[in-house]
């Protein structure tokens, strides 16, 4: 669905359509904490991040002092992009589904369209078609760990259809998931 839209409209690198694209602490906190206590933050890492949805239940929780040192520079919204940048689930994509002021690490990247020009939902499904997967994680760097740079996913063109179509196309795909997940629990 989303490869096909590549031939028929033109593109334009993500950088250019997005309010944001950062990462989150590239540091490692002092403390972090297990559950959630009076002046402390949801700390998302890679490990949260999974195809379409967050997997709440690993969620590590970080002090006041540490998320202030971030999150002016990193502010994750609830619908912002969430992308793994590196590690063993580099690629894995879905929206920010946290409603309250949350830290990233540096291996999960935020990715937030500018309003009235991209869709969230439309980036995120789009960077999991087989042409935005290969387009963003095709030229990833490290030798141990591999990762991608934010330059490199600032630079990935993704075709830019109206808002309409992309509202269209989001809602195909949604129902298109929806049935597959049936098909797959029913098996």
């Amino acid at each position: 669905l989303f490869d096909k839209i590549r031939l028929q409209n033109g593109s334009v690198e993500l950088g250019k359509v997005s309010a944001k694209i950062q990462d989150g602490a590239h540091h490692s906190p002092k403390n972090v904490f297990d559950e959630k206590s009076d002046n402390q933050f949801p700390y998302v890492t890679s490990k949260n991040i999974r195809t379409n949805y967050m997997k709440l239940d690993t969620l590590k929780y970080v002090d006041a002092d540490f998320h202030d040192s971030i999150y002016p520079r990193c502010d994750a919204k609830i619908g912002d992009v969430l992308l793994t940048k590196d590690g063993a689930s580099t690629g894995n994509i879905c929206l920010n589904e946290l409603d309250e002021p949350a830290s990233l690490l540096s291996s999960v990247c935020l990715i937030r369209g500018i309003e009235n020009q991209i869709l969230n939902e439309y980036i995120c499904f789009y960077l999991q078609s087989s042409t935005g997967f290969q387009a963003v994680i095709g030229s990833m760097t490290g030798a141990a760990i591999k990762r991608i740079i934010l330059k490199t996913i600032k630079k990935t063109p993704v075709p830019l259809p109206s808002i309409e179509e992309q509202k269209k196309l989001c809602k195909t795909t949604e129902k298109l998931l929806k049935i597959t997940g049936n098909i797959a629990e029913i098996y």
